[in-house]
Parts: structure tokens; C-alpha cells; sequence
């Protein structure tokens, strides 16, 4: 169930790399936040590791690290 829908990305799929990469592109255009984004693709490249789809699940896991080197930079630079 969605604890909170209005919070929801919607049309992310992953059922080929094609999709996962559209998908990659529609969270990084939500005006979500850099928290929110990370978690919408954390959640998506897990439904695609259990589905087996692992070249998709490849495709979110490469915008998750981008997003945890944002993250660092951030920190550094608040440091």
C-alpha cells in the first residue's frame, strides 16, 4: 500500500533497461526532494533485483551512487 500518495512518483518501471532508464529520468525531473528521489530508486531497483531483471536493477543502482556522491559533496561542503 502507499503510506502517502501524494508523495508518489508516478509510471516507474523496470521491466527493461529501456524502462529503467526512462524511470531514472522521471525521478531526477520530480520536484521531490534529494532524499526522496534516492529512496524512489533504492525501491525500484530492488523490485527489479527480485523480478530478475538485473541490468535494470544496474541502471538505478548507478543513479543511487551518483546521488550518494551528491550527498557527500554536500556534506563537505557544510563541513
Amino acid at each position: 500500500t502507499d503510506e502517502n500518495p501524494k508523495g508518489t512518483i508516478r509510471g516507474l518501471k523496470f521491466a527493461t533497461v529501456r524502462d529503467a532508464e526512462a524511470s531514472v529520468r522521471k525521478i531526477k525531473a520530480s520536484d521531490r526532494s534529494h532524499a526522496h528521489k534516492t529512496q524512489a530508486a533504492i525501491a525500484m531497483e530492488q523490485r527489479a533485483k527480485a523480478a530478475g531483471k538485473t541490468a535494470a536493477a544496474a541502471v538505478f543502482r548507478k543513479f543511487i551512487e551518483a546521488q550518494k556522491r551528491k550527498t557527500k559533496e554536500r556534506a563537505s561542503r557544510r563541513a
